[in-house]
């Protein structure tokens, strides 16, 4: 399941790299007019809005590609939800004032994405995306408990001291 979720979420950063290509290099070719039903002239005017929206599509990509590659598993499918929720509302957005053919290239594989990733998470522990094991919480209640002053933070499983990193010199 780890991997179908993977190849899901893979699959839709894939296509907002390519919706990226399309705004920012190919919006005024022949290959852009025909994705996006553009005349030749309107396209020119639109050039720097769509590389604009281009740009926003890459964040979008970014955010994914993040998500897949955190090495804390559990706060990359955070991330992974995050990105893929913003998706799934750019297309009904998307699809709701300009074309309804987006609401089928951005939401459904978004949707289907989240409800692979939720699958998966439900699959490994049962617990939701937002569960932290037992550890992690014994940690975070230790934290508070007995080194609140000290500038604690928590990263991945391991307690790392601030501390040693803003006192150097």
């Amino acid at each position: 399941m780890a991997l179908l979720a993977s190849l899901a979420v893979g699959f839709v950063a894939f296509i907002h790299v390519y919706i990226l290509v399309l705004e920012m290099f190919l919006w005024a070719t022949p290959r852009g007019l025909k994705a996006f039903g553009l005349s030749k002239d309107l396209a020119i005017k639109t050039k720097a809005l769509a590389a604009n929206q281009g740009l926003y599509n890459g964040f979008l990509s970014v955010g994914l590609v993040w998500g897949l590659q955190h090495p804390v598993p559990e706060f990359g499918k955070q991330i992974q939800l995050f990105f893929l929720a913003f998706v799934a509302t750019a297309g009904i957005f998307g699809a709701a004032t300009a074309k309804a053919k987006i609401l089928f290239v951005q939401t459904v594989p978004a949707t289907l994405a989240i409800g692979v990733v939720f699958w998966e998470i439900d699959e490994r522990c049962g617990l939701g995306p937002w569960a932290m094991t037992c550890d992690t919480c014994e940690e975070i209640l230790h934290m508070i408990a007995n080194d609140r002053d000290r500038g604690f933070h928590l990263l991945g499983k391991e307690m790392v001291d601030r501390s040693k990193f803003w006192s150097r010199g």
